[in-house]
């Protein structure tokens, strides 16, 4: 190889070095940009999941308020049938017996 032929070889060797020194630096830094948008995303993630179990919490909460209410609205329209049972049963003893005061004072 003479010394023309290996001077243009070492020119072109130099320029692909360059060019392939220009492809690495661009794919690192699109890298670095992905990994950053990665962990953006997983900083998310963890924050959505954080809300999530918050909220998870709160609906647990909230059936639970949701379950004791019930069983106390049944519970009072238990008690509200006992009432008004009474109260008609009361209602009726006193129809009765003013039907027996009038039938006494008739017998009077």
């Amino acid at each position: 190889m003479d010394k023309d032929s290996a001077t243009s070889e070492l020119g072109v060797l130099k320029t692909n070095v360059r060019e392939l020194h220009f492809v690495v630096e661009q794919q690192n830094s699109a890298l670095q940009a992905k990994q950053e948008e990665l962990a953006l995303q997983r900083d998310r993630l963890l924050k959505i999941q954080s809300e999530a179990e918050v909220n998870e919490r709160r609906v647990r909460e909230l059936d639970t308020k949701l379950r004791m209410s019930e069983d106390a609205n049944k519970a009072l329209q238990v008690s509200t049938r006992q009432h008004n049972s009474s109260l008609e049963q009361h209602t009726t003893e006193k129809d009765e017996l003013r039907s027996a005061l009038r039938r006494t004072e008739e017998q009077l």
